[in-house]
């Protein structure tokens, strides 16, 4: 997976938008030259595969064709020498904006979830707690979190 780029970054590359897929998707380069047909077991920093997407060494129709079917866009679009821009943004960001932010929030509460197994290993009484807790609708936990700010705030000041 390449970092996130700036529009300016991406602009060097002779197909901007390929590569601004590539950094907003987080697709692996194994997976690109899987879809490119170059093979499912390269390594994270192949060189071939990474020569064809910099623009180094000829791109053949078949692979681009594969990279046309992964990202789910227009051969036009994706090959393209001029970034596409939204808002001051790449198209590609725009595209995956949604798949990153769950992606963000479920890695959150992932780790969240964790922090909780260690508490409740530590503070085994929190237990019932927690199972009442996640039976409860919206608007319960609403209320209860307020009430617990509540207590909290007068815990603080005592």
């Amino acid at each position: 997976m390449i970092m996130k780029m700036t529009n300016e970054e991406l602009k060097k590359y002779p197909f901007p938008n390929l590569m601004a897929e590539i950094s907003e998707s987080g697709y692996s380069i194994c997976t690109l030259g899987d879809f490119m047909g170059l093979g499912s077991h390269c390594e994270e920093d192949d060189p071939k595969v990474w020569g064809k997407l910099r623009g180094d060494t000829d791109l053949y129709a078949n692979e681009a064709i594969g990279l046309v079917r992964l990202f789910g866009c227009t051969y036009e679009y994706l090959f393209s020498n001029k970034l596409s821009v939204k808002n001051g943004k790449s198209l590609a960001y725009h595209r995956w904006r949604k798949d990153n932010i769950r992606s963000k929030y479920e890695c959150e509460a992932i780790s969240l979830g964790y922090k909780i197994l260690e508490k409740l290993k530590k503070k085994p009484y929190m237990y019932g707690f927690m199972k009442m807790a996640v039976r409860l609708n919206e608007d319960e936990i609403r209320t209860m979190t307020k009430m617990m700010s509540s207590l909290n705030k007068n815990r603080r000041t005592v």
